[in-house]
Parts: structure tokens; sequence; C-alpha cells
């Protein structure tokens, strides 16, 4: 993963840089994954769809900055009801709330790192990320890539 941004689900607020020298989430393995919900009936699946579900990101910050900045943004994404959005290579995106965050470490030694777990609900599934068309600029919609995403029956 190249860079991830996370944007503020309410206005006035600047694009949070997590792939910096500052944050880092590291190559964000957390977001990697395949989450489908479906019925297994005979011989295939129906209703299958790409539901909300969480992922975990390990989040390193060298000033406590970051972890109280993005404390008072959650919380009022949370409160207002309007999710962020996490932008991946500038081309990707996804909707999402951060629900949950613990410090797993903290030091008093000036300039080392702090780590925090955040748990991140995406709200349009694991394998549904927004792209940007770079031929027409126009998004390609979540319809789409279910169509492409779904599995096809062969009879």
């Amino acid at each position: 993963m190249y860079s991830l941004f996370l944007s503020a689900g309410h206005p006035g607020k600047d694009p949070i840089n997590l792939s910096g020298t500052r944050y880092s989430v590291g190559q964000a393995t957390g977001l990697r994954f395949s989450a489908w919900t479906y019925t297994l009936v005979a011989a295939g699946l129906s209703g299958v769809t790409a539901s909300a579900c969480e992922a975990t990101l390990t989040v390193q910050d060298r000033t406590p900055e970051l972890f109280d900045r993005t404390g008072m943004i959650f919380g009022a994404e949370m409160a207002l009801g309007k999710p962020g959005t996490l932008i991946v290579d500038g081309q990707w995106s996804q909707r999402c709330y951060v629900t949950q965050t613990a410090t797993t470490s903290a030091s008093r030694i000036a300039d080392s790192p702090r780590t925090q777990a955040w748990t991140v609900v995406l709200l349009d599934g694991a394998r549904i990320w927004g792209r940007a068309r770079s031929t027409a600029g126009s998004w390609i919609t979540r319809r789409t890539l279910l169509r492409a995403a779904r599995p096809r029956s062969y009879s």
C-alpha cells in the first residue's frame, strides 16, 4: 500500500495521512481480506452480499497529537451519523466509521512511537472499494462492483 488517508465525515477537517513519516499504519494488512455474507442452498449459494464488516488497523504516532485529534473526529462522526472515508493510493475509497480505539503501547521517551489499535467498520463491505476511473474521472458505482464480483452460476 503506497498511501492511506482518512478523511473526516464532516466539513472543516483536513484528511489525515496515515502512511507518512509521522503517522504510520505500515501495510494496513487489516484492510486486506474478503468477507461475504451468503446462504447455502442446494448445489450453490444465494443472497450473496458484501455486508459492512469490521477491520483492525494498527496505527503508530510519534506524538500524542494524532490520537487526541482523531478521538474528537471519530466521536463527532458517530454522533452526527456521518462516516469518514478511507482513501487508498488516491483512487480507492470506502466509507467507514472508527468505532473503537485502544492504546496498545505508550512511552514517556520523547519521539518514541505510541501505538493504537483502531476498529474500523467498512460500510461498503470488505470487497467493495470505489475507484475513480482514470479516463472519465467518474466513479465506478457500488452496483457495478457488486455485479462484477458476484459469483457466477454455471449450470
